[in-house]
Parts: structure tokens; C-alpha cells; sequence
């Protein structure tokens, strides 16, 4: 790795929320610039006037070989919980405050310094660079959530967003269930990336007005997709190096692949720009199976009548996670499924039913937004 004393410094901003980025490694400015697009600038004058700032935050990026992290791999580190159902070690803390903690992550062997202005990433971050634009992302994240008030809470939900047809639609679903896929598959004609796997929803109050609309925030994740994806979406060509081996393969067999690819949303779909919000119309569930013999349809589902359903859609913060105050939570906090029933309260909510068919399931889609005009 080749290391430079004067560090390249990039402003990364996202609504009101920016973060200053210094990488001594010549190759992550470049992959971050890839990766961010057009949320990422050099711009020096933006850069003073960001320095400027009281609280500002900057992120040092440290390239280091694993045995000059030694004294920090021997710490007492404790096993942050993982999610229900999810196993081996993932994560760990190593809290040296309540405002500054070390979080390890055990596969990868990078450490990351969570701190409300002086954050830190160590490790060998040109071999992960995903693990180092994550760490990105929590702390946009983290700002997102704490835009709550006591009438106005925000909550993480774990799926997919896009702006389609004039309709902001999340998509969630169970592990495999297809989230990604649908998304993508629906932004060949849609108008909007919002995001691959994460969203803030927040009833917004509007003044001298009865309603109080939902907004879905995206966290400008970009999707990580099997070659099955990849296989069956013409906008998507060109990423799997090889494809006829898997085109040769069935759909099972696709499925089962443990392989994943990166889509740059702005290369392949450079007609559907992100866009950091847009009104919650719809939320879909994905209920379908792929063994099943039953069409395909949209079918509405009363979540308060069927609660089970909240499970698809709730998602723990994370051990990154840093509140208004800068404290971080000594262990994992479960989601209340009463405070989502609370935010979805009248919303359109629909459950995907029968065969995993995507073709399918758009057609139901535009056959619902037709009949809603």
C-alpha cells in the first residue's frame, strides 16, 4: 500500500449533513469519488467554510497492515448481539467513553474510532473498502435518526426505496426475499434511486393541514446483487465478467450462489438519479415464495391486524450508532414494533403474495397506481 504524508481531504454532503474525509492512501479518494458521486466534492472553498463550523466532523482514513494494530486487536473487546437468528461474531466494542468508542469487526480485522467529531478508520481499507463507505453511511445515518422530535419520530427501516411512476414506494422483505431485485427491476422505468437497504420514515407535520405524510429518507447505499440479478436485468449488463456459466444454470442453483456484485446506480441507470427522500405512497411487503404454484398479486395487509409483518420492516441501529448527545448505546436496542404501528398508522401497506415472479410483480404494481388515478 502506498501511504502520502499530506492527506487528500473530500467533503461528503447529504442534505444538511456533511462529513470531512482526509485518506492518506492515494487509491480511497478515487473509490469514495466512484462510490459517492456527485455527493462527494474537493471543492477547498467548501471545505474551509465546512472547517469553519462548530462540531465539524472528520473522518481520517488509516491504511495499516494488521500487525501494527496489534495493541489494539488485545483489548478487552465485548461481543456486540447480533440479530436475532444471525450467527458467529460479527462485531465488537471496545467503549473508552460514553462518547467514544472503538468498534472492531472481527472478519476483517478493521477498527473503526466512533467519535462525535474526530472519527478514525484503521485496517487494511483498500481490501474492504465497502466495510470503510459503511462507516460513512452510519454516521449520515446517526444524523438522520436524531432529526426526531417528541411528535416527530424517525424510525430505520430496513428496505429498498425508489421514486416510481410519481409514487415513493419502499420495498422490505425477509433475508433473500428479493428486495434489491424488485427495486432495480422497477427502476429501469422508474424516476429515482432512493436506496438499497436502508430508509429513515418520519410523519412530517404540515402546517394549516390535516394530513401528516410519511417521508422515506434514503441512505444512499448502493446494491449488492447475486448473479441471478444481474442475469435477468438488461440494465445490468456487463457487470458479471462471465456470464454464460450462469445463464446455464437454473434458478435454484442461481439462488443458491453465495456471490455478490456492486451496481453503481448512477453508471447503469444514469436517467434515475438518487434522490434523498421522496413521500412514503406505498409500502411493499414481500410475501412470495419461490416454490409456489399461487399468481402473483398485491394483496393489502392491515399491519396492525397482522404485526408479524413489523418484523420485515424494523432494523436495529448498530453498534455505530451515535444519539444528539454523542453517546453510544452499551448494547443493542431492540425496535419497538408499537412506535412502527404508530408512524404507519393509515398508510397503504401491500403484501406481495404467491409465486417470485418480478415480471409479475410489476405489472401488479402498475395496475395498482393506474387504478389510484
Amino acid at each position: 500500500m502506498t501511504i502520502t504524508n499530506t492527506p487528500k481531504t473530500q467533503l461528503i454532503s447529504l442534505n444538511d449533513w456533511q462529513l470531512l474525509i482526509h485518506s492518506y492512501d492515494p487509491e480511497l479518494p478515487a473509490l469514495l469519488a466512484e462510490y459517492f458521486g456527485g455527493l462527494v466534492s474537493d471543492d477547498q472553498q467548501a471545505i474551509l467554510a465546512y472547517l469553519q463550523q462548530d462540531y465539524a466532523a472528520i473522518l481520517t482514513l488509516h491504511c495499516r497492515p494488521a500487525h501494527q494494530l496489534a495493541q489494539l486487536y488485545a483489548l478487552p473487546w465485548q461481543d456486540w448481539q447480533r440479530e436475532p437468528g444471525k450467527q458467529g461474531r460479527k462485531e465488537a466494542i471496545y467503549d473508552l467513553s460514553p462518547n467514544d468508542r472503538l468498534i472492531y469487526k472481527v472478519r476483517t480485522g478493521l477498527i473503526f474510532w466512533q467519535h462525535p467529531t474526530q472519527l478514525r478508520a484503521l485496517g487494511d481499507l483498500l481490501a474492504h473498502p465497502n466495510q470503510v463507505i459503511n462507516f460513512i453511511l452510519s454516521q449520515y445515518l446517526s444524523w438522520r435518526l436524531n432529526q426526531s422530535s417528541c411528535d416527530n419520530s424517525a424510525l430505520l427501516g430496513h428496505c429498498a426505496a425508489l421514486h416510481y411512476r410519481n409514487y415513493g414506494i419502499a420495498i422490505a422483505g425477509f433475508s433473500g426475499g428479493g428486495k434489491s431485485t424488485l427495486m432495480l427491476h422497477l427502476l429501469r422505468e422508474g424516476d429515482a434511486f432512493i436506496s438499497n437497504d436502508r430508509v429513515v420514515l418520519q410523519r412530517c407535520h404540515q402546517q394549516n393541514s390535516s394530513e401528516n405524510p410519511i417521508t422515506c429518507y434514503g441512505i444512499p447505499k448502493q446494491p449488492r446483487v447475486n448473479p441471478g440479478t444481474l442475469l435477468n436485468n438488461p440494465a445490468l449488463s456487463g457487470i458479471l465478467p462471465d456470464p454464460e456459466p450462469y445463464a446455464a444454470l437454473s434458478e435454484s442453483a442461481l439462488r443458491a450462489l453465495e456471490e455478490k456484485y456492486d451496481v453503481m446506480v448512477a453508471r447503469h441507470f444514469p436517467k434515475q438519479p438518487y434522490q434523498t427522500s421522496t413521500a412514503l405512497d406505498l409500502l411493499i411487503i414481500l410475501d412470495w415464495q419461490t416454490n409456489s404454484s399461487e399468481p402473483t398479486q398485491l394483496v393489502p395487509l392491515n399491519i396492525h391486524a397482522e404485526p408479524k409483518y413489523l418484523s420485515a420492516i424494523m432494523k436495529p441501529a448498530g453498534p455505530f450508532y451515535q444519539d444528539a448527545q454523542g453517546r453510544t448505546p452499551t448494547q443493542a436496542q431492540s425496535p419497538n414494533p408499537q412506535d412502527y404501528l404508530q408512524l404507519l398508522q393509515n398508510g397503504t401497506i401491500l403484501r406481495l403474495t404467491g409465486k417470485v415472479d418480478f415480471d409479475a410483480a410489476k405489472v401488479a404494481i402498475d395496475t395498482f397506481i393506474a387504478n389510484q388515478h
